[in-house]
């Protein structure tokens, strides 16, 4: 068996800074890690000899599962995996010495989506749990292990929370969850999603809370207005019979719906994720879909989208036999453009007639290029098998400064593709509070980043952004806009480091 090092990259290495740097009050710097012998990017799938056997129950119908997240679970230097499944609770695989263990965790019977987050502010990731058929969990660390804490005063339709989507709606270190619901039923009331106020010892339901009523697939934050708080971008399944996608704007902390933004796309939504492309400051969000994906790129001025998935070459799978299902914004190989993952996969429930054959679909990853479209190098680079594809992560699991991927599949075991050497191109790590706006310019050029743990459809891992710097060996100016409205002035930061705000 591979025995793998798979660490949390805050641990740095030798390697000092060669440039003075501009630090500020709250913030430290990572040492350099050098990239002796860099090599041609390419990815291994090594899910078997890590350990990773788990998967769903061959016997039971799969409409849904496998949710995932990814993040140092039980504070011992290295990254964990949870896996879902909607037969079975969450199962936390920990990584001992670079093979994973199984660990059954408490939570619901059946597990719909998964994320995490630290709700009671103590600094360590807790797990928020879509229950399937029964009401959701958020299930906090502790000494002796996880709990579940209390979600007070839950509404009716709580058995019908697809996700818990983590967002500090008020800046104050605390986030409320956004409690995405899932029902094919006309009673509105069963589609609505709802708020959970932290209260600090407990999440409680807020009524007042306004909220989209759909059929909800994925929850993406993203300061949509640039007004420096966290909107929530809504993804909705059966577009056409139970509503469109919606934007809910923050406003003082209450969530409102938007009208007139073009962004209310009507379509079977499966996941999202949300990034700058174009430069203006304003989230991009790519949304998968039955048939298509789209690619919703904000206006010149922001308040409006437009869909350039065809234009910049951004759908590489147009089938209605296949599902986008999650999708993320990346830099796969650090050169500064964003890159797309997309897990493509179906609907597999062999409970149903009408949907009886896996429909087998590859995972793409989407190289930005230089002229603005996407080329997919996914089957080039390793990542060739097909299968019926549903999350995806990317994080850093053997610490060499390349994004490795994280897959799951609804009827088989996850695959982890571990990238083969590091890369001539920098990167820098930034690791602070959640919905941290990050601005940095490179070879005179401004972009804009968001601290975020989502990963797009059932999947979450802890909060941080990575960025590729390309050719440039030091990031000029840097900028962290904090939650709390602080901000925070870098300059003459070297790259190839973690970059860590509190």
């Amino acid at each position: 068996m591979r025995r793998l090092a798979l660490v949390v990259l805050g641990a740095g290495c030798a390697g000092p800074a060669a440039i003075p740097a501009a630090i500020p009050d709250g913030v430290t710097l990572g040492e350099v890690r050098a990239c002796a012998a860099p090599r041609p990017l390419a990815y291994t799938e090594v899910g078997a000899e890590l350990g990773l056997t788990g998967g769903p129950d061959p016997a039971a119908p799969h409409h849904h599962g496998g949710s995932l997240a990814v993040g140092d679970l039980d504070a011992d230097g290295d990254l964990d995996l949870v896996l879902g499944w909607t037969q079975s609770p969450p199962t936390l695989w920990r990584n001992e010495g670079g093979a994973f263990v199984a660990e059954t965790l408490p939570g619901p019977a059946g597990t719909f989506l998964l994320n995490l987050a630290d709700v009671d502010g103590d600094g360590r990731l807790d797990l928020l749990v879509g229950g399937f058929k029964e009401d959701p969990h958020v299930l906090v660390q502790g000494d002796d292990g996880f709990s579940d804490w209390p979600l007070r005063d839950l509404p009716p339709q709580a058995r019908r929370v697809r996700e818990l989507s983590p967002g500090d709606l008020d800046g104050d270190g605390l986030p409320e969850l956004y409690a995405l619901t899932n029902a094919g039923a006309e009673d509105d009331l069963e589609r609505t999603d709802f708020l959970l106020r932290n209260e600090g010892d407990g999440l409680r339901y807020d009524p007042s809370g306004a909220v989209s009523v759909g059929r909800g697939f994925d929850a993406v934050w993203a300061d949509a207005d640039a007004d420096g708080d966290p909107d929530v971008y809504v993804v909705n399944d059966d577009g056409a019979d139970y509503g469109s996608n919606r934007l809910l704007l923050n406003d003082g902390g209450t969530l409102a719906p938007t009208e007139g933004c073009a962004c209310e796309l009507v379509h079977f939504g499966m996941g999202g994720d949300a990034a700058d492309l174009n430069g203006d400051g304003f989230p991009d969000y790519y949304l998968t879909g039955v048939g298509r994906n789209a690619l919703l790129e904000s206006v010149p001025a922001g308040g409006s989208w437009v869909d350039t998935a065809l234009a910049r070459a951004a759908d590489p799978l147009a089938d209605p036999l296949h599902m986008g299902w999650g999708a993320i914004w990346l830099d796969h190989d650090n050169d500064g453009r964003l890159d797309v993952l997309v897990a493509q996969g179906d609907r597999w429930a062999d409970d149903e007639a009408t949907f009886d054959i896996v429909y087998d679909a590859p995972i793409d990853l989407l190289a930005g290029q230089a002229d603005g479209t996407f080329a997919d190098v996914g089957a080039a680079l390793g990542l060739a098998r097909d299968g019926s594809h549903r999350s995806a992560v990317a994080e850093d699991l053997n610490g060499d400064g390349v994004l490795d991927l994280v897959v799951t599949d609804v009827v088989d075991r996850p695959r982890v593709y571990l990238s083969d050497g590091c890369t001539e191109n920098g990167w820098l790590r930034v690791e602070a509070p959640l919905h941290t706006r990050v601005r940095w310019t490179l070879d005179g050029v401004e972009h804009t980043g968001w601290v975020t743990g989502e990963s797009s459809y059932g999947a979450g891992h802890a909060p941080f952004l990575h960025l590729g710097t390309g050719a440039e060996t030091v990031v000029p100016s840097l900028l962290l806009d904090l939650p709390d409205g602080r901000t925070l002035a870098l300059k003459n930061i070297e790259s190839r480091r973690v970059l860590t705000a509190e």
